[in-house]
């Protein structure tokens, strides 16, 4: 199970980052950015971490791997709540 994880997130990695990079100017507005940079800021790092789990995984580096797997749900975790925030601020100024 977690071998499939190991080979397939990199990949899924690369599909968001070219997501938030076409959709940046739809996904500003949604979350009510002034400025897409930190969108395309995001992207370019999830395009890096792709680029290193596809090396540590040629390689095959286990622990390596078990390290960049543990940082990466920590940034996952950081920009869920990233979203989170901006949507909640967005809902409290949109009120009377």
């Amino acid at each position: 199970m977690i071998q499939a994880l190991f080979y397939a997130l990199p990949s899924m990695l690369l599909i968001f980052a070219i997501y938030l990079i076409g959709f940046r100017k739809a996904l500003q507005k949604f979350l009510a950015l002034e400025a897409s940079r930190i969108l395309v800021v995001i992207a370019m790092t999830l395009c890096l971490l792709a680029l290193l789990g596809f090396i540590l995984i040629y390689y095959q580096l286990k622990t390596a791997c078990l390290i960049w797997l543990f940082c990466l749900i920590l940034l996952m975790g950081v920009l869920a709540l990233m979203v989170y925030q901006l949507l909640k601020a967005k809902d409290q100024n949109s009120k009377p």
